[in-house]
């Protein structure tokens, strides 16, 4: 059950690291918009929260 927890939560992670990056480029690139900069560093923050909690799921043994 811990693994799959955390493949999912890393599997989250990387989707919304897509998302990210796709918001990013398309502030560089096509219109930049009030919301934007908001937009990537929420879903980059979340993305690597996401993708840290999954690997110490996946890694580390329950402590009980």
């Amino acid at each position: 059950l811990r693994q799959v927890k955390g493949k999912k939560k890393g599997a989250l992670g990387a989707v919304l690291f897509i998302l990210s990056d796709s918001l990013l480029s398309m502030q560089k690139f096509r219109k930049q918009t009030k919301w934007g900069n908001t937009a990537v560093i929420g879903t980059y923050g979340t993305a690597q929260a996401c993708m840290s909690i999954g690997l110490t799921l996946l890694l580390c043994p329950p402590l009980m």
